[in-house]
């Protein structure tokens, strides 16, 4: 297997890249296990393939790869069969609690809905530049027109026009966008006038803040003149920190990780802090951003340099995490999760820090304590999720073996609830109580429950498609094109009524979204309203 990030040769059945760290996405056949799932339920749907998702930020993007890991192959897998011409797509996420919004294009993407459970809030069309913030709370996208709206429950505010790109900020009442001149501005309040960063810029090269007050960006791009990485804080000037310097993270205070490329050293770079007009260099040769995360606050960072794991606090201390083994946090870092159904899985750790988190790599899962020291959870895991309240854990070996860790934070040792010689992939309930799995690798193979005591029955024989809703707590399946279910503490199989077969489950933030037949060729998305029972929405068509 070769990494296509750095072109190194790797091992059948190794998950990261053991030179730049980065994920593997080309898994052996005999290993094709989906790795991450969100608790309580299945895969999550992955982002539409759009060029705003690609001309996106390069923080936004290595935070991305870096949080998510191994789900770039489902992402790969969802690129695929959201590109194909002249089809109906759909993504679904949530926004403010129980409410989502719905993509639905053929080949632009340029259709957009949103909805407050199931009531319409706004509807438009759209072009590529959409963008959501940490929280899901807020929704924004550039019309066809050149206006940069802004979308909550309550509906859409025009912010602002001449916009060609936009980007929120965490907390979404702050933005950095691009005018089709060329201009790089940032509204530090989406109700207040915008400032000019640069017209030397390219909004990909924009790092925010997680407040949007203020930000970090590299110049010299559509000029001859030097490039320079740039910051920009509340009330000043922007100022010069270095020449070629990458930003990698900026907290709300001014604190600035950023490295610098060497040319000697393929795909590293030294890595500082920068803070009241001091650079402070941590380490040298570190791996490039596919090996970093960065904390929800900025302030901490984890990546990896001459074979060792670091931790960095605060833009000074440096703690050893490993001299051996490099992690990848299951923790929201910064944008990872605007647009991907990823926030429940990912949400293992505190908003603000690493500590109490779940760092996985190729050796297995660890558990990061309050003292920032490392205690080895398991060996090598192909997926594991984590209980509701983050006590307890159910992992999943890569021959298929499902254990139990009751106590996370130590105590009683994990135990095996179930030996396999393989399983496709699973769902499971927020407490863990049961799990739905599916042994065979097949498409339409039989699923299986699961509980806490390592009892399995039967549920089906066969199924094209299944879900654990995160609203309901109901199983859904499908056999045949008809949606079954399941009550949460019970075993009977009801049928939902329905007079059209059923074309697609997904999960809606909470919410399950299924997709019917019309009785002529397409597509009509209904949402899950109450157990068992869809109400239709109405599509941006």
């Amino acid at each position: 297997m070769i990494c296509r990030h750095c072109g190194a040769q790797a091992d059948e059945g190794d998950l990261f890249c053991a030179g730049c760290g980065a994920p593997l996405v080309d898994a052996a056949p005999g290993d094709a296990v989906s790795p991450l799932f969100s608790p309580g339920g299945g895969p999550s749907p992955e982002e539409p393939s759009s060029p705003a998702r690609a001309q996106q930020a390069p923080g936004r993007r290595r935070l991305l790869l870096a949080g998510l890991g191994a789900l770039v192959l489902l992402a790969a897998v969802a690129a695929v069969l959201l590109c194909r011409p002249g089809g109906t797509v759909t993504d679904v996420t949530r926004l403010e609690p129980d409410c989502l919004y719905l993509i639905n294009s053929g080949e632009n993407y340029e259709k957009i809905a949103v909805y407050s459970g199931t009531a319409l809030v706004a509807r438009a069309d759209a072009s590529y530049s959409f963008d959501l913030s940490m929280d899901r709370k807020v929704f924004s996208y550039v019309d066809t027109d050149g206006t940069l709206w802004r979308v909550t429950a309550a509906g859409a505010t025009a912010i602002t026009s001449g916009v060609e790109r936009a980007i929120l900020s965490d907390g979404g009442d702050a933005a950095a966008f691009q005018t089709a001149e060329g201009g790089v501005y940032l509204l530090a309040d989406t109700g207040g006038a915008p400032v000019l960063l640069s017209d030397d810029c390219a909004l990909e090269n924009v790092t925010l803040s997680p407040d949007g007050s203020a930000a970090a960006f590299t110049t010299g791009v559509s000029s001859s003149a030097p490039a320079g990485l740039m910051l920009f804080l509340p009330g000043k000037d922007p100022v010069r920190v270095c020449g070629q310097g990458v930003p990698l993270a900026l907290s709300d205070d001014g604190l600035l990780y950023y490295y610098q490329m060497s040319s000697v050293y393929n795909n590293r770079g030294d890595l500082y802090a920068y803070r009241d007009g001091v650079s402070t260099l941590l380490a040298e040769r570190m791996l490039t951003e596919l090996s970093m995360a960065v904390s929800r606050n900025r302030r901490e960072l984890i990546f990896t340099s001459l074979g060792k794991c670091y931790l960095a606090r605060d833009g000074a201390e440096l703690i050893l995490l490993s001299e051996a083994v490099q992690f990848f946090p299951g923790t929201p870092n910064g944008a990872a999760s605007r647009l991907l159904s990823l926030s429940k899985y990912l949400t293992v750790s505190p908003a603000d820090s690493f500590v109490d988190c779940v760092l996985y790599s190729q050796d297995g899962l660890y558990y990061l304590d309050e003292n920032y020291s490392c205690s080895k959870l398991t060996d090598q895991v192909y997926a594991f999720t984590l209980s509701a309240d983050r006590s307890r854990m159910l992992y999943q070996t890569r021959e298929g073996d499902f254990y139990l860790l009751p106590d996370l934070r130590g105590g009683e040792p994990a135990r095996l609830l179930l030996h396999l010689s393989g399983c496709r992939a699973y769902d499971t309930a927020p407490d863990l109580s049961i799990t739905y799995y599916q042994e065979s690798f097949e498409e339409g193979g039989p699923i299986y429950s699961l509980d806490l005591s390592g009892n399995t029955a039967l549920v089906t024989e066969r199924a094209e498609a299944s879900l654990l809703s995160g609203y309901t707590d109901v199983f859904y399946f499908l056999t045949d094109g008809r949606l079954h279910y399941i009550l949460p503490g019970e075993s009977e199989i009801h049928v939902a009524a329905s007079d059209t077969a059923v074309l697609s489950l997904f999960p809606a933030g909470p919410r399950a979204l299924c997709y019917f037949t019309d009785g002529q060729g397409g597509w009509r998305p209904y949402c899950e309203e109450s157990p068992g029972v869809f109400v239709p929405l109405e599509t941006a068509a």
